[in-house]
């Protein structure tokens, strides 16, 4: 596809190696998002919520912006994907905050 638009060789290489990096960090947090739901506590923790909400953001912005670059040659979303890329760390930092927080229903 990228051929077909009369790209030159190393602007495709660039475009796929853009496409590799939206594509694993989708990966990455599409699985973080499902072991969030997994996760052995049955009650939803706002916590686990707002991490997720976050990563969902983070997958949007950091990954579709990216894609939209890779795919539609649109430059002007370049400034989404930082945006994405700190919605990531604030869900991974949101999920930290879960795993060492303590849980108010079990004794101590």
């Amino acid at each position: 596809m990228l051929t077909k638009q009369g790209l030159a060789e190393a602007d495709v290489l660039k475009r796929l190696a853009q496409c590799d990096v939206a594509v694993r960090y989708h990966l990455i947090h599409v699985v973080a998002l499902l072991a969030l739901g997994a996760s052995s506590s049955r009650r939803a923790s706002a916590t686990k919520s707002f991490a997720a909400f976050f990563m969902l953001l983070g997958i949007a912005l950091f990954s579709g912006g990216l894609y939209s670059m890779v795919y539609f040659g649109e430059m002007g979303h370049w400034a989404i994907v930082p945006g994405g890329g700190l919605f990531f760390i604030i869900g991974w930092l949101s999920v930290a905050n879960a795993a060492f927080s303590k849980d108010p229903t079990k004794p101590t």
